[in-house]
């Protein structure tokens, strides 16, 4: 097996939907208080209270362990579409100075030939990771443990300028920033079998292990300074001193235990909610958390391999108040662009009634996805695909009931043989009964005229219907030239009398 591991150091931050530039998270353990999110000026570990003192205009948020859980879900169901089975988990150590490991894994040894190999895979999974909004560390091992370890080593040119002197007290010698002793972790190439993966690991540090601060001191105050001196303790004394399921923490590492794990697959149905940080009144404001829920469904339309058909946002204001959007396609798709068009659109026409406080996207009404096939010669599908959008955009901006074609209905009655309807129903083929020509132009009521001069050769059409409905015609249809047009005129059975009913163009 060969399996991808993303580690997203700032999942925390971007699970709150904060996108200014100066903007922590903080965790807290009794009176202490640390970031758990890195800034330019700031390591994760860092105190609160040093950070401040330099930095008085740092915006500080409050961690949310199940908003993070969210949007690692939410990303889980997007990777889901490069390999299978995808597992995720949040590491998180109730020790101050430490911070959280959000790690998401996918197996993509299955996946290779399908995407061109591992580089442009791994390429193309980390520019989708950039249009969701998130940034992430990746690390390619045949093991889950080992994979996870190497996406957790952080390069030295990655680290930032100001370091936590006294943000972790309780964290060993190894964890602590000193840049003049420490051993450092570069950037590594995917591993591909266990001999590589030891060889590569031995180097590491201790600090890399995601183990506790107690168990970290100790091995520290020992002499043991990476992975590589673990690695060569006898393995039945390191059991002994640390325990059982360390030394089963090595194994799994090195592939040498069986890794279990509870798989994720994505729902048969997409809800996403997105809390927003403060109430919001101007509708501009609300395109940024807007944008980024449609990229996240259209990562689970790619994902399910589906098309979406229509898609409910739901705006939650004070009170337990709600607004509801409802968009509708032309044709099924997974195009965020296009997603995101038809709720904007909605969204700035009808305005928002209240300040809101949550937005909620649901999707349920899915169909096989209309994707087209690229070719370089042929542009039709690509205007189809635009034509729908423009029509998706004017109804979003004139309302669902401004926008109609004609459509067919099995009657024989002309004014009765075609009705308005909406899109997307108009797409399906219409019954039709008809099978002489009509006019184009159809009079809303008919007019009444002399009885004509008929030539020779007029051949009829009898209509004789409406019966059931309380709206009985019985006529005969024929073809005038009047003045230089060709008329549509009939003659009603019994009254005998004339009617202009259409022009034929």
């Amino acid at each position: 097996m060969l399996w991808l591991c993303l580690h997203l150091p700032m999942l925390p931050l971007s699970a709150l939907g904060a996108s200014q530039p100066d903007a922590v998270v903080v965790d807290q353990r009794g009176s202490q208080r640390w970031l758990i999110t890195p800034t330019a000026d700031f390591k994760a570990g860092t105190a609160l209270a040093r950070a401040l003192s330099l930095t008085p205009d740092l915006k500080v948020l409050v961690r949310r362990p199940a908003a993070e859980w969210t949007a690692l879900e939410s990303l889980a169901y997007w990777i889901y579409r490069f390999g299978q089975p995808v597992t995720a988990e949040i590491q998180d150590l109730a020790e101050p100075g430490r911070s959280p490991r959000a790690l998401l894994w996918v197996e993509i040894g299955h996946s290779l030939a399908l995407f061109g190999g591992l580089k442009a895979l791994r390429d193309l999974l980390c520019g989708e990771l950039l249009t969701l909004g998130h940034a992430a560390q990746v690390g390619i091992a045949p093991t889950r443990a080992g994979a996870a370890l190497l996406a957790c080593a952080v390069p030295c040119d990655s680290m930032p300028v100001r370091e936590a002197q006294d943000g972790a007290a309780s964290a060993p010698t190894s964890l602590r920033s000193d840049t003049a002793t420490r051993p450092r972790a570069g950037h590594f190439e995917p591993i591909h079998d266990t001999v590589e993966l030891k060889r590569t690991l031995a180097r590491l540090p201790l600090s890399l292990l995601h183990w506790p601060g107690e168990r970290l001191h100790a091995l520290d105050g020992v002499g043991l300074r990476t992975l590589g001196d673990l690695f060569a303790l006898p393995r039945d004394a390191f059991a002994k001193r640390f325990g059982v399921q360390a030394q089963l923490a090595l194994d799994r590492l090195l592939g040498l235990a069986s890794e279990p794990c509870d798989t994720l697959v994505p729902p048969e149905t997409f809800r996403r909610r997105f809390e927003l940080s403060a109430e919001i009144e101007e509708v501009e404001r609300l395109q940024f958390p807007l944008k980024r829920l449609c990229t996240e469904l259209q990562a689970y339309l790619r994902a399910r391999d589906r098309g979406l058909r229509g898609v409910t946002l739901t705006v939650s204001h004070a009170g337990a108040r709600q607004t509801r959007l409802h968009a509708q396609f032309v044709d099924p798709h997974r195009d965020a662009q296009r997603i995101f068009d038809a709720l904007r659109e909605r969204l700035e026409r009808d305005g928002l009634p209240l300040p809101a406080r949550e937005l909620l996207l649901i999707a349920e009404d899915f169909d096989e996805a209309s994707v087209p096939q690229s070719d370089l010669f042929d542009a039709r599908a690509g205007q189809a695909q635009a034509w729908a959008a423009a029509i998706e955009r004017i109804r979003g901006r004139l309302g669902d009931d401004k926008l109609w074609v004609p459509m067919a209905v099995a009657d024989h009655r002309p004014e009765h043989a075609m009705r308005r309807a909406p899109l997307p129903e108009a797409i399906d083929e219409a019954a039709s009964l008809v099978t002489q020509p009509r006019p184009s132009l159809l009079m809303t009521e008919p007019w009444a005229m002399p009885p004509p001069v008929l030539p020779p050769d007029a051949a009829f059409e009898r209509i004789e219907s409406g019966w059931w409905d309380g709206g009985d015609v019985h006529r005969d249809y024929t073809v005038l030239d009047i003045n230089g047009g060709r008329a549509w005129v009939y003659r009603e059975i019994g009254s005998g009398q004339w009617y202009l009913h259409g022009w034929f163009s």
